[in-house]
């Protein structure tokens, strides 16, 4: 729990979803990406990644706002 906290800290530092940013942040906590990867869907489970682009964003544009 206390290191999705610090998931959630590092994302904001170092850009959100960018490319290669689960990567820097599993290498700051010490943790495999896979970790980091279940971490983020553990904390944003609304978000998905897009078929089109490859980004990630709101699976359901209603909670986008």
């Amino acid at each position: 729990m206390f290191r999705q906290a610090d998931v959630v800290v590092l994302l904001e530092k170092y850009g959100g979803f960018q490319h290669g940013v689960q990567a820097r942040i599993a290498r700051e906590l010490g943790v495999s990406e896979a970790t980091i990867s279940r971490d983020i869907t553990a904390i944003y489970g609304v978000i998905g990644k897009c078929s089109k682009c490859g980004g990630f964003g709101y699976r359901n544009q209603e909670l986008a706002g």
